[in-house]
């Protein structure tokens, strides 16, 4: 990670990371199959970071939605460079293989683990006032999933296309306001959080 943050993600070939980190290409790729698996693990790790801190205060439901979004947001301004090469990517990003365990799924690709973990906490919602329309708990995820990527990209991206793109030097409006704006706004329509 280190290695990105100084060169950047494109500019940093899996030549220079293995060399800095010691190892054989071939170990990489036992690990990662693409140089886009790390940048998967990475968003993964800070997304189930925060959602175990969420829990261990007790925070669920829609409240935890909102939290976890302004939160991810928060961290990813704090990691610019990481932020611009996994927003450009994010659609993208893959999931990982199994782990040692014979019948152990695939994991996930990002966003659909964020998708799940939206869904969880939805299911966890009590309505709290009449829904503006009835939304299925998969349908909501989608939208608040929609939701978090858009204000990433707004937040990160320049005017360039996903590939090329390169993050922005400081984020030009508070993302975590917009952000907070649109999941309270989806979790109200939805009758899930009081308007």
């Amino acid at each position: 990670m280190a290695r990105f943050r100084e060169q950047g993600y494109d500019a940093t070939s899996v030549s220079e990371l293995t060399r800095a980190a010691g190892v054989a290409k071939g170990t990489f790729f036992n690990h990662f199959p693409t140089k886009e698996h790390i940048l998967a693990s990475w968003f993964r790790g800070v997304w189930e970071g925060e959602a175990r801190a969420l829990a261990a205060e007790g925070v669920g439901g829609a409240d935890a939605v909102v939290t976890q979004v302004v939160r991810i947001v928060a961290r990813l301004e704090e990691d610019a460079i990481l932020a611009g090469a996994l927003v450009a990517r994010i659609a993208d990003l893959p999931g990982g293989e199994p782990g040692g365990e014979k019948d152990e799924a695939p994991v996930a690709r990002p966003l659909d683990q964020v998708r799940a973990w939206f869904v969880d906490r939805i299911r966890e919602c009590l309505p709290m006032v009449v829904p503006i329309r009835e939304v299925s708990d998969a349908d909501l995820s989608a939208l608040l999933v929609g939701a978090l990527v858009e204000t990433l990209r707004e937040a990160f991206l320049t005017g360039q296309s996903a590939a090329t793109a390169g993050p922005r030097t400081r984020v030009e409006v508070r993302a975590g306001v917009r952000v907070e704006a649109r999941i309270d706004f989806l979790l109200a329509s939805a009758g899930l959080r009081g308007v």
